[in-house]
């Protein structure tokens, strides 16, 4: 797992951190969120980290206090990259997506997702490999044991999700893919 600067900055040293950068509301499905966490409640050493805001989020806090949810929700931050840098696993609970960004930034840094099988997750997550998709808070709860407890499929998950980045979504293979659709165009319309 992940030790460094940004996990003392933000007192997280000794813990394992699982991320969701999200609005809180309907399309995020920040109560299946809060299922799964409250499912590691008794877990000393894993944390949650919230980054984002929305109108569910004092009724998510008050939850989480009342029900001793280990949980750290920081609002908005422009602190996102440091953030992310004290990540072990990055958490999506989303109903729909497009182009989930913050999927993208997390495989950027090697961090092993574990995402509700939808569009836009699904594109960016390769199931087994470089993050796991699950569709249940139960099977959610298995793929984080699993990444917190065995260090091989972590290592190996964590250099997949960096070569499915580099792969797919870096900035020159995104460039080159809409050089390519451009030429088709201008090809096919001459």
């Amino acid at each position: 797992m992940r030790e460094d600067s940004s996990r003392k900055k933000f007192n997280l040293y000794g813990k394992k951190v699982v991320t969701t950068i999200s609005r809180f509301d309907y399309a995020k499905n920040m109560a299946l969120a809060y299922e799964i966490a409250k499912n590691f409640k008794d877990g000393a050493d894993i944390i949650f980290l919230w980054l984002g805001d929305g109108g569910d989020r004092a009724k998510f806090e008050s939850m989480a206090k009342k029900d001793g949810v280990n949980i750290i929700f920081t609002g908005f931050t422009d602190e996102i990259a440091a953030y992310l840098s004290a990540t072990d696993i990055y958490l999506s609970t989303s109903r729909w997506e497009g182009l989930p960004y913050a999927l993208i930034e997390a495989q950027s840094l090697g961090i092993p997702i574990v995402a509700t099988n939808v569009v836009g997750n699904n594109e960016v997550v390769e199931n087994g490999k470089s993050g796991f998709l699950f569709e249940s808070a139960q099977q959610a709860h298995q793929n984080i044991e699993i990444l917190l407890n065995d260090e091989k499929i972590y290592g190996k998950m964590q250099n997949q999700a960096q070569l499915n980045f580099k792969d797919k979504f870096d900035i020159s293979v995104m460039i080159r893919k809409v050089e390519k659709i451009y030429e088709h165009v201008i090809k096919n319309n001459r």
